[in-house]
């Protein structure tokens, strides 16, 4: 992740759940079907912002947000 060095980040646990049949999960802009059983996670989060920047699942799987840099902006359709 590319957040400041200074900035404060929480480590969160969340276990592992079972939700009922046909629940959803709201997120920003979509709500999307949940899983019947979720497995347990650790995260790492900015203490000012929901969600999360990196983290791991109880089977080992882990996950992170990473900036990516180019100078072919124009393939963005952005200005530099």
């Amino acid at each position: 992740s590319d957040r400041p060095s200074e900035e404060e980040h929480e480590v969160v646990y969340v276990p592992r759940r079972r939700h009922k049949p046909g629940a959803t999960v709201r997120c920003t802009y979509i709500e999307v079907p949940q899983v019947e059983r979720s497995l347990g996670v650790v995260l790492s989060k900015p203490r000012w912002m929901w969600g999360c920047e990196m983290g791991a699942n109880e089977c080992g799987v882990t996950g992170g947000n990473e900036a990516v840099w180019t100078r072919m902006a124009g393939e963005l359709d952005s200005e530099e």
